[in-house]
């Protein structure tokens, strides 16, 4: 009898203690979070003949508003990613825009991922960087009868990428003020075309509730890195729609008939982790795009058909990069600036300089699953492109 009831009391003792330490648990997730809302008023950069002035109004677009809502989490130093970038915040938000006589754009809104670290923590206060990536939609497209003149969005959903710098004040426990400057980048990788994009630079200011409180941050210091050199390789694979002017083909019956092309890349690198949060190196990309040094025919039912270059080589480009990857915890950021060392001398042919910005997860220890936005000029996107790979990695030894 008395081994029954001792069994009780533990069970209800050890029932209790569980609640409790689920209780202080999600107590614990409740004060790492906040909602914010920021509001932007800032300007469309001139990067094509649309917002300069091409348009229905005859008038630049030049400016526009934006409006942000979003729930974030602070993150507090359970892992040592979280020390490393000085306690850093992430989250989901929501977006909104106004163009100043942008009918002919429409009013997209976009859903994007943010995340916001400090480079530098003062007590009340922090100066921060600020990354965002997402989908945008409710644009209003180009159209050949009902929206010519629409060359910089070709399609009802886009990519948004935004970068920034900003400061963030503590006005009290629960407040925080921040303020700072931000650049949007808009496109759909190419996939429907024209496709000049939209280039925005901004200030902004936001507010934050925390829902409970700032918190103390006491930071580890003495964490060491983990310096390794890696070889990796992946494979790429994407598709573009190509562009043709419709009125040279009479015979087309259909001319917003998307044409388009495969695209599929090999790259391998040399790369060098030299901090916790950065690597660098070098690689080669070997690049076959259909588009290059194709054509457009229409057959007898009106439709039109692609006809790709009769060598198979004018397919073909090869490049080389100098790449950077800022590292967090398994998300790598990842940037490459890369110029062509041989492509064929065809009429559809790619730009000399070109570069990837993107996105790289390794789900286990080497291998990796990624996001790219391939462009030219920086701004003109060629593709976007989905890889795998793996890496292989020696040297590894932990630097204090």
């Amino acid at each position: 009898m008395r081994f029954k009831i001792t069994s009780i009391l533990f069970l209800v003792l050890f029932t209790v203690d569980a609640e409790a330490q689920l209780i202080d648990s999600l107590r614990a997730k409740v004060r790492s979070t906040y909602f914010t809302l920021k509001y932007n008023n800032g300007a469309v950069l001139s990067t094509n003949d649309f917002v300069n002035g091409i348009n229905n109004n005859s008038q630049s677009i030049d400016s526009y508003q934006s409006l942000s809502v979003g729930y974030g989490k602070q993150t507090r130093g359970r892992r040592d990613w979280e020390h490393i970038h000085n306690f850093p915040e992430f989250g989901i938000a929501f977006y909104t825009a106004k163009f100043q006589k942008g009918s002919e754009i429409g009013y997209p809104n976009a859903l994007y991922g943010f995340y916001r670290a400090p480079f530098h923590r003062w007590q009340r206060s922090a100066l921060m960087f600020n990354l965002g990536f997402g989908l945008t939609y409710n644009w209003r497209p180009y159209h050949a009868d009902d929206n010519p003149f629409n060359v910089a969005i070709g399609s009802h959903r886009t990519v948004y990428v935004g970068v920034g710098l900003g400061y963030n004040y503590s006005l009290s426990p629960h407040w925080v003020l921040a303020t700072g400057l931000e650049a949007t980048h808009f496109s759909n990788g190419a996939m429907r075309k024209p496709n000049k994009g939209i280039n925005l630079v901004a200030p902004y200011v936001s507010v934050n509730y925390l829902l409970s409180g700032n918190s103390v941050f006491n930071r580890k210091m003495n964490i060491p890195h983990q310096s390794s050199t890696e070889l990796y390789f992946s494979l790429g694979a994407g598709r573009k729609r190509g562009e043709f002017d419709t009125i040279k083909y009479a015979g087309l019956l259909n001319p917003y008939q998307d044409v388009m092309y495969r695209i599929n890349s090999l790259s391998t690198a040399l790369m060098r982790q030299y901090s916790h949060k950065s690597k660098a190196g070098l690689g080669i990309d070997i690049i076959y795009d259909e588009w290059l040094g194709s054509s457009i025919t229409v057959n007898d039912r009106g439709e039109a058909d692609k006809v790709l270059s009769k060598r198979s080589a004018d397919r073909y480009a090869m490049g080389m990069f100098v790449a950077h990857e800022f590292c967090i915890s398994r998300l790598s950021v990842v940037t490459q600036v890369g110029t062509y060392l041989w492509r064929s001398d065809v009429e559809n042919k790619k730009y000399a300089v070109y570069q990837r910005a993107g996105l790289k997860y390794h789900f286990s220890n080497d291998m990796f699953i990624g996001i790219n936005i391939f462009a030219h000029k920086l701004s003109k996107a060629d593709f976007i492109e989905w890889n795998a790979g793996y890496r292989f990695r020696w040297f590894q030894k932990k630097v204090s």
